[in-house]
């Protein structure tokens, strides 16, 4: 079905996919409990800091606004993952026609990045994880117009999305590295 709606012109294609991905992870959701991390993560919102032991503060700090606003449920503590997982897809697809790419390898970028088994674990749970893979793809499709375009601003924001990955985790060090 997503193959008949990939029109050269538009990314249907691939806003099936990211429907299928949030689909089966919804699915998923009542079938498992709460994991390890999203305890210990929960447990970290009731003393917000600027920074902790074995990570950066951002992720927790997204945790406690959830909490806040929708509860501390388990559709409510996934409901971050499960939109950065979409996102996650959604980026691959974009950056898959900003490389020249039309809407038939937009689709193929979308479902690589569904049926990989990185996207399938850190979408289907709360951790650091989820928020990093966004962040890493974020930047790499701001560096990818960044080539194409030359436009100042982005490196400016690329410089935002990069600390708000280190925010996330430290692991954003290396896109830092690879990037000089």
């Amino acid at each position: 079905v997503c193959l008949a709606l990939c029109h050269p012109r538009c990314m249907i294609g691939v806003a099936c996919i990211i429907v299928s991905a949030l689909v089966l992870h919804i699915l998923a959701i009542p079938n498992y409990g709460y994991h390890g991390d999203e305890l210990y993560y929960l447990a970290g919102t009731q003393h917000l800091d600027w920074g902790y032991v074995d990570h950066p503060p951002l992720s927790v700090w997204v945790l406690g606004a959830v909490r806040v606003v929708l509860g501390d449920s388990l559709w409510a503590v996934r409901a971050v993952p499960l939109l950065a997982g979409a996102t996650t897809i959604w980026l691959a697809g974009t950056m898959a026609r900003a490389m020249g790419g039309g809407a038939f390898a937009a689709l193929v970028a979308a479902t690589a990045v569904l049926i990989s088994g990185v996207h399938a674990a850190v979408s289907s749970f709360y951790t650091v994880n989820s928020l990093d893979i966004l962040w890493w793809a974020l930047a790499q499709l701001l560096l990818i117009r960044l080539i194409n375009d030359e436009r100042p601003i982005l490196w400016w924001t690329l410089g935002i999305v990069m600390g708000l990955g280190l925010l996330t985790k430290l692991s954003m060090l290396w896109f830092g590295l690879g990037l000089g």
